[in-house]
């Protein structure tokens, strides 16, 4: 179980670093990210269907809980899966306690937290929904990074 969080960590965190550095440093062109057995293999360029903007795709919840007051710094979806990064001018711990408390009441289970180098890294899950959340601060702009990635839980056999 160990393990199988370890490996679900480095690639959530590998994904999430590959989406902020492509929003902060590229020009808002399409982007791709190939994944093959939950590890991400190639990043380039996509189709139209995938440009990153700044407004939160349809496919993404409507109950899961935002921030308030944070602000999109890049959406996307891959393969139909969205994906949404925010910044908030809040502490980091501020934005931990926010995801602990509301979660729950929006009917997401909390299936693992982790800190770890300044930040926290969650799974929730809702019905056939699996959510990986990454928060941790934005030293250069000293503002906290919301990294949200949902997908559908693969059935096992």
């Amino acid at each position: 179980m160990k393990n199988k969080f370890l490996i679900f960590l480095i690639v959530f965190l590998v994904c999430g670093l590959a989406v902020f550095l492509i929003f902060r440093f590229w020009d808002r062109t399409t982007v791709k990210v190939t994944v093959e057995n939950s590890k991400p293999v190639a990043l380039g360029v996509a189709s139209d269907s995938s440009k990153i903007t700044n407004v939160i795709p349809q496919s993404f919840p409507t109950d899961f809980p935002k921030v308030s007051g944070a602000e999109v710094e890049a959406a996307f979806e891959n393969d139909g899966q969205p994906n949404v990064v925010w910044t908030a001018n809040m502490d980091t711990s501020e934005v931990v306690s926010f995801f602990k408390m509301e979660l729950p009441k929006s009917g997401w289970k909390i299936s693992s937290t982790k800190d770890i180098a300044g930040g926290t890294v969650f799974e929730v899950t809702k019905g056939d929904l699996i959510a990986q959340i990454g928060v941790g601060k934005d030293q250069e702009r000293s503002k906290t990074m919301i990294f949200v990635g949902i997908q559908k839980a693969v059935p096992t056999p």
